[in-house]
């Protein structure tokens, strides 16, 4: 907390234990992944996705690309910070030491899911990992809130899995938060629109009109909902 607001991280990340996330897949596809150790002794996580060419599950797919810790963006860690990123203990201990009230937390092992071409595949993936992150978060619900992770692959499954978590959530971290009232609530009209000299609002250049208007009332609706 700083000056008596809460302090949030909203762009974490977490570093998912393959060994537990694995067993969370449905039972058909549980070899269909499996990490390796590459060249220079990172871990990798491997795919065995649909192959056009063959028509069957033998494409080889490693992620991340290329190999190597820091050799691309996402392996772009550091060995302290890691440990936090895997066990939520130590990510609460180093939380602590940095006076962070909260994070959001994005997957990590998700930014390769959206590459998968077998698409019953990839909506297995989208499921495990919501029930593991969603337990993995479950005995700090007032620190972490970790976020859904949604395929583009078929959005009728999407729908569904949004419906899913959300109603998974209801039951555990975000009923929590709900109950929370920040120190400092902002203004019940939230966010208003720049006017010029005459009191009318304006926009960027080209915008529809009412545009601005319409943000306006989207934005009153969100910060009722977050904070009634």
């Amino acid at each position: 907390m700083f000056d008596g607001l809460l302090v949030i991280d909203a762009d974490s990340h977490k570093m998912e234990n393959p060994l537990v996330f694995f067993d969370y897949l449905e039972p058909p596809y549980r070899d269909r992944l499996s990490s390796q150790t590459d060249r220079y002794g990172q871990q990798r996580l491997v795919i065995h996705d649909f192959n056009p060419r063959t028509g069957r599950n033998d494409l080889e797919r490693v992620f991340p690309q290329p190999d190597g810790a820091g050799k691309g963006a996402f392996s772009a860690i550091h060995p302290e910070t890691a440990i936090g990123a895997i066990f939520n203990r130590i990510r609460i201990e180093h939380m602590d030491r940095e006076g962070i009230d909260g994070q959001v937390l994005y997957g990590s092992m998700t930014l390769s899911f959206e590459a998968i071409l077998d698409r019953d595949l990839a909506v297995a993936c989208m499921r495990a990992y919501n029930d593991y992150i969603a337990e993995d978060c479950r005995a700090y619900p007032r620190r972490l809130f970790p976020v859904a992770y949604l395929s583009l692959v078929d959005i009728a499954e999407v729908v569904a899995e949004l419906r899913r978590a959300s109603h998974a959530a209801s039951k555990g971290n975000r009923a929590d938060r709900r109950r929370r009232r920040p120190s400092r609530a902002p203004p019940r009209g939230g966010w208003e629109p720049p006017t010029d000299g005459g009191g009318r609002s304006v926009g960027r250049p080209g915008a529809p009109a009412g545009a601005v208007e319409k943000r306006s009332r989207e934005s009153r609706a969100c910060f009722r909902s977050f904070y009634d």
